[in-house]
Formats: structure tokens, sequence, C-alpha cells
């Protein structure tokens, strides 16, 4: 279905009404019955009039979701249920966010915790708790920000600061996604032999690929923006290799042709614009030297009412509830694996691109039957990582040809 967002017209004022109703009613069962019809009158008096409307309406010009907003602030934002799961909510969001400027405030019921989700994956962060909302009713507001772009760096820093420990004492095997499902497709598209040669772990965690690397021979230097995980990555290989605080972004403090291979497991979605970082990995490695990275797969987020425009890039958080750490947000980018190939293809010749499969563990392990009844039939069918395998050409010219 061809959709698109526009400001709303006088006569179709009526439909948003009918998609307040609706969505309402699916959404805030938290509301006494007399506040719902005294809320519903103020919508059908005109009370949406006071903000700038803007709908994403179908080819016929029906609207399938609405939202208003005043300055800097999302005022009110409600979507068909008929339409729930298909992002128009979100793609809502990133039109308001693209006109107004990224410093977007919302506030949301307490009560309604499907909302405040749906906002967090689009970059809020809560800023503020009011116990009253604005007519002095007895329903918590949610003050809500979302974080500019230029904050974003920061906040992940922080954040993969704070997951350190989680990464150190349960990555290994309590992390079904990596022990069973990424590690195994990436470690059978290494060389058979990696003695003596010079490795970049580019994002390295907590360690897990630089150890391994280690064990197998080959001589390791490991690079994360977390100076937490970096620690915990010295910890783990004990003076057997380097380990340095480096964002990937920021041009690598290495000479040319240093490194026979390139690894970089799950982290390069963290990096808006790669361009800069792939001619970095090119500059290091040696001619016929290999990256091998891994990432979120581009259909993995096209799914939910956080689902957005799948041809832009885009940014995605998420609230990860961790052993150690408990709630933490995670932001990270989408991208369409359009953009991936061919920025991948303006530096190296890609040799591989796998969707890789999970593999089978110990069933009689609960840890890994939990995850196994959970992911594996899911990670089966539906793809969640991509993994691509690519070489640095002799000369420029080779790579053209």
């Amino acid at each position: 279905m061809l959709t698109y967002i526009t400001a709303v017209r006088e006569q179709d004022y009526d439909k948003l009404v009918q998609i307040w109703y609706r969505a309402v009613k699916e959404t805030h069962h938290f509301l006494a019955e007399a506040d719902f019809e005294f809320n519903h009158q103020a919508v059908k008096d005109g009370a949406l009039r006071s903000a700038e409307l803007y709908a994403e309406v179908d080819e016929t010009g029906q609207p399938l979701g609405f939202a208003g907003v005043e300055g800097s602030k999302i005022d009110t934002l409600f979507v068909d249920p008929e339409h729930f799961g298909t992002g128009v909510g979100r793609r809502l969001v990133a039109h308001i966010a693209k006109l107004k400027g990224e410093r977007l405030l919302v506030d949301v019921n307490e009560q309604n915790e499907g909302a405040y989700q749906f906002y967090v994956r689009c970059g809020f962060r809560q800023v503020g708790r009011s116990e009253l909302d604005d007519l002095g009713k007895p329903y918590p507001l949610i003050h809500m920000e979302m974080t500019p772009s230029h904050d974003f760096k920061h906040s992940l820093i922080d954040s993969y600061n704070k997951l350190a420990p989680d990464y150190e004492k349960h990555v290994d095997t309590d992390s079904g996604h990596n022990a069973y499902y990424e590690r195994p497709a990436m470690i059978q598209l290494l060389p058979s032999d990696l003695n003596g040669m010079n490795v970049l772990d580019a994002g390295c965690a907590a360690g897990w690929y630089t150890d391994y690397l280690l064990q197998k021979g080959a001589d390791v230097t490991a690079v994360d923006f977390s100076s937490s995980m970096v620690e915990a990555c010295l910890r783990r290989i004990g003076g057997r290799g380097t380990a340095l605080v480096h964002d990937l972004s920021e041009p690598l403090p290495f000479p040319d042709a240093s490194f026979d291979l390139i690894l970089s497991s799950l982290t390069l979605h963290y990096i808006k614009d790669w361009t800069p970082v792939f001619q970095e990995f090119r500059r290091v490695l040696k001619p016929g030297a290999t990256l091998l990275y891994s990432i979120h797969h581009p259909f993995m987020e096209q799914q939910g009412e956080a689902a957005g425009n799948y041809f832009a890039t885009e940014r995605i958080t998420e609230t990860w509830n961790k052993q150690e750490s408990g709630p933490v947000q995670v932001s990270f980018f989408t991208r369409p694996l359009g953009e991936i190939v061919n920025t991948t293809a303006s530096c190296f010749r890609i040799r591989n691109m796998v969707e890789p499969q999970p593999v089978m563990g110990d069933m009689n392990n609960p840890q890994y039957r939990s995850w196994h009844d959970k992911w594996f039939q899911r990670l089966s069918m539906q793809p969640h990582f991509l993994i691509v395998q690519a070489d640095k050409m002799e000369s420029d010219f080779e790579l053209l040809n």
C-alpha cells in the first residue's frame, strides 16, 4: 500500500476524531469512563486543532494515523488500530523530527506502557515525571526527550560502560544469539590457519573474539570505544595481546597495511556513516587481506509499530534488562541491504554474504534449552544477523574491475 505524510485538511478532522476514539479505546484501558467521555467531547469540539496536525494517508487520502506538534513537543499521536504494527507511528515521529529538529519532547501516560516503549525505541529517554496529568487528573505523566544525534555517541558509550560486567561475566554461554547463532557462522569464515596473522578486533567488547584469535596463534590488537569493555578485555587476555580505547568513527591509530584480517562482531550498526570507517579499514589492511563483519540484519527491525522507513538509515533505541546492569537503553542504526552492499563494495570486493542459521547446543543445559525453545525455530526462519566477508584488492584498478 502506498502511503505518504501530509498536513491535515480541515475536511478530514472528523476522521481524526474517529481514529482517536478507536485508538484510545484500544490502548487507554486505565481511563475512567467519565474521563474518557470528557476527553472525547473535547476532541470532537476541536481540541486537536491547537496543534500542527500531520497524517499518514493511503492512496485514497484516508488517514491511517496522525500526530500533532506544538513547537518542539509532540502533543498527540494516534494510529488507527487496524494499522498497529505497520510503522505508521514511527514514520510520523521521523517526519516531525525532520521538520522541527531532533530535540523533541513528549509526555506519555505512565499507565500506557506500550506508548512508553514505542517512544523509547524512537530514541526518546525519560527526563521527568508528574503525578498528575495536564488536567490535574490522577494519571501520572512520563516526560520524555529525544536524544539528538550529537549526544548519541556519549549516551551509547555510557550504556556500554554499564553493560561491560554483563559481557564479561555472562556473554560466553548465557547469550544464545552469540554462542549458538553468530559465532559459529563467523568462525566458519575465518582462515583455517591464523598462526602469526596480524588481526584487528574492531569493537572487541569484553574480548571473546580477542581471546579466541590469540588462542589460534594470531597477533591481536583489539579496540573498543568503551573504556570499561577494554578493561574487561585486558583482564581476559592477561597481557597476551593489545587492547585500546578507540572510536571506530575516528581515524585508526595504525600505519597503512598493518593487518592481515579485520574482524568486527556486531559493532558497525552503532555507527551511522560507514564510508570513513571502511576507508580506514581498507587503509590499514594489507593488499589481499580480509574484512569479516557481522551486523543486525536489515530485515530484523522492519516488524512491529516501531518499524520505520526501510530505505532510510534510522536510529532505533531498545531497553536491555541485564543481570548485572539492570535496564539500559541502547541505540543503533538500521540501513537497507543495498546501502550495506554498496558501501562495502566501494572499498572491498565482497566474497560472501551469510545469513546464519542457529546451531544445536546441549539440550540438557537449562540455559540453552530456554534459549532454544524461544529462539531456535524463529532464527531458523527469520534472519536477525548478517555476516559479510570481503577482501581488499591488490590495487584500485582491480577493485573497479
